[in-house]
């Protein structure tokens, strides 16, 4: 597994010197580790939007936007943020479509982090799961084991970045 020696230090944004507040978009954000991720950034003291169907309630604190992943339209168009934090993708098809509703993707956000699920590793494996062991079968739903194949070499591994961005 890659080191994060000489990795970016953090996201945390200065601004002549002093510390700023990030906009932060989190996919779901209302159950499980996207709600955790949300309320964590919020105490945190940053902008925290979640986006989500509204089924469930929100977090304290957060901003919601009110949409399907799959037909945005134009809605996050005319937003940007310092990072997006998607915790809902389990296809290729949840994030090229979250993307493309974006628009202009150096314009709307700085960083993306796609933040996976052990359930597309099989369960008899030792703990923790590490990159570069084998995928398969696992009790879980096969929607879930198929997202693993696509995130290999589709998006840069994140491994360290999700850390480093927390202790900021």
């Amino acid at each position: 597994m890659e080191s994060c020696a000489g990795k970016r230090s953090g996201f945390r944004s200065r601004l002549k010197g002093r510390m700023y507040m990030r906009k932060l978009l989190v996919t779901g954000g209302t159950v499980f580790v996207s709600r955790f991720i949300a309320e964590y950034f919020v105490q945190k003291g940053d902008a925290v939007y979640v986006l989500n169907r509204n089924r469930h309630p929100q977090p304290e604190r957060t901003k919601l936007i009110e949409a399907d992943r799959h037909h945005l339209g134009t809605i996050l168009r005319q937003q940007s943020f310092d990072a997006v934090l998607d915790v809902t993708a389990y296809t290729r098809e949840d994030v090229s479509d979250l993307l493309d509703g974006m628009g202009n993707l150096q314009e709307r956000f700085r960083d993306y982090v796609l933040i996976s699920s052990g359930a597309v590793y099989p369960e008899t494996l030792p703990r923790p799961f590490l990159e570069t062991q084998q995928t398969g079968d696992h009790m879980a739903s096969t929607r879930w084991q198929r997202s693993r194949s696509f995130k290999k070499g589709y998006l840069m591994r994140i491994s360290c970045v999700l850390p480093t961005f927390m202790d900021q």
